[in-house]
């Protein structure tokens, strides 16, 4: 019923090592940064997360952390551009339509309605979307905030295995969202 003597170093040692390997594939307890972006917006980033350029060719916002499978692009438009393309657009249309661009390239896809929320005092839109692309399983967390000049897209994404960890720093960063003043 209870370890030899002899075998309790070991049983200690073994357990040591399991609580490290796991506590050292945990991301808790997770530090942000303040970013700006373009003089549009900022928001906090997590500090693992690494701003890069090759995610898509027109996003302002740009980090990746590879290992932990966490990706963020962020886009602003002005409104005034978009309402010329499309004069009865409205924050759920334009939800709407980078929710139905994402579902081209998803397989077995699956979506949530989005929910209406605040996002640093303005009307915002944010939904997640489940499937598989390129053969890979990805969540993606689709994001649509209604600026005074500007729409904003922030698009985050993660493997649906890592949701438990990461979808709650999704949340994070998404509150952290902040509209800064226009500078003349």
């Amino acid at each position: 019923m209870f370890a030899h003597p002899m075998m309790r170093p070991l049983l200690l040692h073994i357990g040591l090592l399991l609580l490290l390997a796991l506590t050292a594939c945990s991301l808790l307890p997770v530090s942000y940064t303040p970013v700006a972006v373009d003089g549009r917006y900022a928001l906090s980033l997590p500090t693992f997360l690494s701003e890069t350029t090759d995610l898509n060719d027109e996003a302002a916002l740009q980090a990746k952390a590879p290992y932990w499978g966490l990706f963020v692009i962020g886009h602003h438009d002005p409104w005034e551009e978009l309402r010329r393309k499309r004069p009865s657009a409205t924050l759920r249309t334009f939800y709407s339509f980078h929710q139905e661009n994402l579902l081209l390239n998803l397989e077995q896809a699956e979506t949530s309605p989005p929910d209406s929320l605040r996002l640093g005092g303005l009307p915002a839109l944010s939904g997640t979307l489940s499937g598989q692309f390129q053969g890979e399983e990805v969540t993606y967390r689709l994001t649509v905030i209604g600026g005074e000049t500007y729409l904003y897209q922030l698009l985050c994404w993660y493997p649906p295995r890592r949701a438990g960890e990461l979808a709650p720093i999704v949340d994070s960063l998404l509150h952290s969202f902040r509209e800064l003043p226009e500078v003349p």
